[in-house]
């Protein structure tokens, strides 16, 4: 699969379609060399995060497709600022993938406010390829697994199982798994446990996460969904219909207040 990617970088840096910036390119397996075969498009930096950052916005900003390599999250304080000083409105398209290589338990949960079409992808690789030719006007940051805790990218970039329960299912954006959990915790005390489920909202739903999706669905017959896509809406809803034991809540930038008050509004 990552074989597909690089092939697919290399062609769109023939073609003068894209950016790729990096500190590095030697260590990179997805990367390596391409800046000494395309030195006009693929640009290396030191390890400066704000010439990195500025630099990739910048070129976004013109119009440009930008890959944006960095190597951990220490970056991301910068990036965040950034692209939070780079809301011009949706006139302004900015597209750009920021691939940075991370454990689940390192990911950092205060993106949300970056920009406000900011969107984050779970998995590998091989989901390079995916985005790039989505031709998104936004920016996505793509954090990977490393090589050590690698799964099924298909499987990791859909669904995440965060917490296990009996009463509800909780099926939420990455940007708003933090105030689930919250809520996870507060229906918790009371003796109320719920299935968290965090969705990448912009892959689709792969056949190796359909079968977790439906399944929590028909365990427990109350799902709450945050932040998620309708087309996962309307799969659960042709997936697990008959199971329902109450009618399904949908919410929109819901605090984990929001989410606890549809919990106990479905449950009783």
């Amino acid at each position: 699969m990552q074989h597909n990617s690089r092939l697919f970088i290399e062609k769109q840096l023939q073609e003068e379609q894209i950016f790729v910036i990096a500190e590095s390119y030697a260590l990179d397996p997805l990367l390596k060399d391409l800046n000494s075969q395309y030195p006009d498009q693929a640009l290396q930096f030191p390890a400066a995060t704000e010439s990195l950052c500025g630099v990739a916005i910048g070129l976004a900003l013109s119009g440009k497709r930008v890959l944006l390599q960095l190597h951990d999250c220490s970056a991301l304080s910068d990036l965040s600022y950034q692209l939070d000083a780079a809301q011009f409105g949706a006139e302004f398209p900015l597209s750009i993938l920021v691939r940075i290589l991370a454990a689940p338990k390192d990911r950092p949960t205060d993106l949300s406010n970056a920009h406000p079409n900011l969107s984050i992808w779970l998995g590998g690789d091989s989901l390079v390829k995916q985005i790039l030719t989505s031709n998104p006007n936004n920016p996505i940051i793509l954090f990977e697994l490393p090589n050590s805790e690698a799964q099924d990218d298909e499987l990791i970039s859909a669904v995440e199982v965060l917490k296990e329960g009996e009463h509800l299912s909780i099926y939420t954006s990455v940007n708003s798994h933090q105030e689930a959990l919250h809520a996870h915790h507060l229906l918790s005390s009371e003796g109320i446990t719920a299935d968290v489920i965090v969705l990448n909202q912009l892959s689709g739903i792969p056949s190796s996460a359909q079968h977790i999706l439906s399944e929590s669905c028909k365990k427990t017959g109350r799902p709450i969904f945050v932040d998620v896509p309708q087309s996962l809406i309307a799969y659960l809803y042709d997936g697990a219909f008959w199971r329902l034991e109450s009618k399904p809540m949908r919410l929109s930038k819901a605090t984990s207040a929001h989410i606890y008050q549809a919990a106990q509004e479905i449950i009783l």
